[in-house]
């Protein structure tokens, strides 16, 4: 199962998605694999086949809403045309075999499609069209929360092979396990210790220059509650909101390195985490039926995960580089709202909107602050520390 969605496509039109799960179960055909054990990774080229994903959806335009109460509802499948990955996969060293740690996949279809279902005039309308501009949005959440998923099975299925192949196997006499072993734990350090220095400087910039905290998007929804075969229509705002505590990056497992001979240069990547992420609004209102309650929101990130890949070419003046940083998932998520009253039966729903603004608008947001900070104190972290 996936986790349910909700994200505003503008101003006027959201959309909530629910129930989602991957309908068949794909099957992880390892097309080709090159082991680089010198440096712990595995380069992949990965067929998955066609991947849909299915659920319900919900698509509500506050501005008809308004006027008249109609909202647009049914069931949907999204269908990945003939998926393939490829990219590089982190190698840890346990016991007297691999494991796989970090992933750097890209999950790529030739083409997605999308079809729905839902009642018009008591009748079932069922219509099926390309993903274009309009449908892109969705599309392209629902393919990153499928990405986590997918990094889990294609984990499942490698471990497995790897385990059945013994590192004297791997390696066989090029030189001893013992010796080889060592050397997996020197490359093991130097890539955490330049991330941990990397990290250290980052944090000392964001307390330096009071980056803590950062403004995040207005949360606006509309909702709706059936009474007495009546359909009644509300509304929900939630203002002034910050996300807090982005001086708490940190490393959460081992990195990963890919090195080019040719190129002189060593790719960084792996998975981070903020270790206290809250939200807050200092104000929300909410309207139905002639009642407006109001009052603060807050909403604490129980998990989250930071994908970093940092390029480094290795010489007496580095040339340094993010390549990518992005938080990849975040869940777990509690929500705390103070003044409801008798409208207490909308914390389900707040709770919905708040993980959906988080995974759409605020991740987006909390990421691209965190590449800036990151691209500004990368010139201050010299790799010949530990790279030499």
């Amino acid at each position: 199962a996936l986790d349910n969605i909700y994200l505003n496509i503008d101003d006027d039109i959201s959309v909530e998605l629910t129930n989602l799960k991957l309908v068949n179960a794909p099957v992880v055909d390892v097309a080709s694999a090159k082991p680089n054990l010198e440096f712990l990774n595995l380069g992949l080229d990965i067929e998955l086949g066609t991947l849909q994903v299915g659920g319900k959806f919900e698509i509500i335009s506050k501005n008809v809403l308004a006027e008249i109460p109609v909202t647009s509802s049914g069931d949907f499948i999204l269908r990945n045309a003939d998926v393939k990955a490829t990219g590089k996969v982190g190698l840890s060293l346990e016991g007297d075999s691999f494991k796989t740690i970090n992933y750097d996949v890209l999950y790529k279809p030739i083409g997605s499609y999308l079809s729905v279902s839902y009642e018009s005039d008591n009748k079932r309308v069922v219509s099926g069209f390309a993903v274009g501009k309009n449908e892109a949005k969705v599309v392209d959440r629902i393919n990153r929360e499928l990405k986590n998923l997918l990094n889990r099975l294609v984990k499942k299925r490698l471990d497995d092979i790897l385990q059945t192949m013994p590192v004297t196997e791997l390696i066989r006499e090029t030189r001893t396990a013992s010796s080889y072993r060592a050397h997996a734990r020197a490359i093991r350090v130097a890539g955490n210790d330049y991330v941990d220095l990397l990290l250290q400087s980052l944090r000392e910039f964001v307390d330096k220059n009071q980056l803590n905290e950062i403004d995040i998007p207005d949360l606006s929804a509309s909702f709706s509650k059936e009474i007495l075969w009546i359909t009644w229509h509300g509304h929900f705002t939630a203002t002034q909101g910050r996300v807090r505590n982005l001086a708490s990056l940190t490393r959460i497992s081992d990195v990963s390195l890919v090195h080019d001979a040719d190129k002189g240069s060593v790719t960084v990547f792996g998975s981070l985490g903020l270790t206290e992420l809250r939200v807050h609004y200092n104000k929300y209102e909410a309207e139905f039926q002639g009642v407006g309650p109001s009052g603060t929101l807050d909403g604490k990130v129980g998990h989250n995960s930071v994908f970093l890949k940092v390029d480094i070419i290795v010489s007496t003046n580095p040339i340094i580089s993010l390549h990518d940083l992005y938080i990849e998932s975040a869940d777990d998520i509690s929500v705390e709202v103070s003044g409801l009253g008798i409208l207490d039966w909308l914390v389900s729903n707040i709770s919905s909107w708040v993980i959906g603004l988080f995974n759409d608008n605020v991740i987006d947001a909390v990421s691209s602050q965190l590449r800036d900070y990151v691209v500004e104190i990368l010139p201050n972290v010299d790799p010949n520390r530990v790279f030499t």
